[in-house]
């Protein structure tokens, strides 16, 4: 509930936070993935909250390997809010999103192919 809460915050005032404060939440939710062992779909939300707030000054380098490990994991339900959240990074970055799709395009292209996946 937390981190369904932060991504509303987020999103309403994500414009008007610094992004060394954008870095700090990266750096805490990658923590608790951590902690965790595993990418939660909380932190996934959350994450895609800092994205609509902040825009085009969203970190993808800190937060993109997670991101690739949710699209390769189990869990339809993560896999899902990171193809949300790559949507999200795309319109946040525009044109700047090709430095990252490399990244994401293959474990994308494996999910649209797979017959067991949800897509």
């Amino acid at each position: 509930m937390l981190s369904g809460l932060l991504q509303v915050i987020l999103v309403k005032i994500g414009s008007s936070i610094s992004t060394e404060m954008g870095d700090n939440i990266i750096t805490m939710l990658t923590q608790m993935f951590q902690q965790q062992k595993r990418v939660t779909e909380s932190g996934l939300i959350a994450y895609s909250g800092l994205c609509s707030g902040l825009q085009e000054r969203i970190n993808v380098k800190g937060f993109g390997q997670y991101l690739v490990w949710a699209l390769e994991g189990d869990d339809e339900e993560c896999a899902r809010h990171a193809c949300g959240i790559v949507s999200d990074i795309a319109g946040a970055l525009k044109e700047e999103v090709h430095e990252y799709l490399s990244s994401f395009t293959p474990q994308i292209l494996l999910i649209l192919k797979s017959n067991v996946r949800e897509r």
